[in-house]
């Protein structure tokens, strides 16, 4: 048996992904900005391991705008090979994306 939403659970899903792109933009800026004003990937030892974390998931939820993710995967990169927050998955996953 096919099962089908009802006409009000994809309103809210509609609803929910609008909301959910408007943030992840939101947050992409923030990120922008962060990296500007400090010449890079913050220092997780400054800003503490879920801080530095929480960027890494902004970028991760922004695989989709190529163009952010060319911007990013410097920052990334450099983050991955000098700081022990950035997982291997994240940083291959956004050269995957970029590539």
């Amino acid at each position: 048996m096919k099962r089908t939403a009802f006409p009000s659970d994809k309103n809210k899903i509609r609803k929910y992904g609008k909301e959910m792109s408007r943030r992840d933009k939101m947050n992409q800026r923030v990120v922008v900005h962060l990296f500007h004003n400090l010449g890079g990937w913050p220092d997780t030892k400054g800003m503490g391991e879920e801080a530095s974390m929480a960027i890494g998931l902004v970028i991760h939820h922004n695989y989709n705008i190529i163009e952010f993710s060319r911007q990013m995967l410097p920052y990334l990169g450099k983050a991955y090979y000098s700081d022990a927050v950035i997982n291997k998955t994240m940083y291959v996953g956004l050269i995957d994306r970029v590539n």
